[in-house]
């Protein structure tokens, strides 16, 4: 039912060195008694691959309404989705993925250099078929990127990498001591290390007074609040 559906907008903090206008979009559950369910706490656990299908039709043509309806004066680099993994993974998806930003996109639309991001867990690029594969190579000869989310240590993950059309990068900070380091200086070098890649290199966590000095500190793009 998807009257219950919603999809949540939320702009990336960028850090003073970052100049793009960066847009999250993820699903959400209206659930009558319970109130607003994040994404978090129930798109992650089903295992219904064509339930999840019918999920991301409705993420792409809601975001594309949306999308395509904002006024010229708002202006977004790029759009990260969330809830389209799994399916781009399997091959679906990827046309009606390419069809939305190209409608997006399209005059009189203001998005003319927008690019979207497919948040994918890194748990789910692991151990790759050669046809996954093959889609992610599809997605990025589209221009469409890929954000790798849930890592919860701070790391070089030179084998993500070799992955075609990897954008981003998504730290787990729950807390600015979550991902085992605290130097700055060894959080810098990982920040340049991606950024000479044109890797983003992006926090997730909780938009506290600790975490956004902690991402200018450490010279990551943005804090994505959880």
């Amino acid at each position: 039912d998807t009257d219950q559906l919603t999809l949540t907008y939320q702009a990336l903090t960028p850090s003073e060195k970052t100049s793009n206008q960066v847009l999250a979009v993820k699903i959400a559950w209206q659930h009558p008694r319970r109130g607003m369910i994040s994404a978090e706490h129930f798109y992650n656990y089903i295992d219904d691959l064509e339930l999840i299908r019918k999920l991301g039709q409705f993420i792409l043509k809601e975001a594309g309404n949306t999308l395509s309806s904002l006024p010229e004066s708002i202006t977004y680099q790029q759009i990260y989705l969330h809830g389209l993994g799994e399916s781009i993974l399997n091959g679906e998806l990827i046309s009606e993925c390419v069809q939305c930003l190209s409608d997006i996109k399209s005059p009189p639309h203001w998005q003319h250099n927008l690019k979207f991001i497919i948040d994918i867990d890194h748990s789910l690029l692991t151990n790759l078929s050669d046809h996954n594969l093959k889609n992610l190579h599809q997605l990025d000869q589209h221009g469409i990127g890929i954000a790798v989310t849930g890592l919860k240590a701070a790391g070089a993950y030179t084998e993500l990498l070799e992955l075609p059309g990897i954008a981003a990068i998504k730290f787990d900070m729950t807390n600015a001591n979550s991902l085992g380091i605290t130097a700055s200086d060894t959080h810098n070098a990982i920040a340049a290390y991606y950024h000479a890649m044109n890797i983003q290199v992006i926090a997730e966590g909780p938009s506290t007074a600790e975490n956004r000095h902690s991402v200018e500190t450490w010279g990551f793009d943005f804090l994505q609040s959880s």
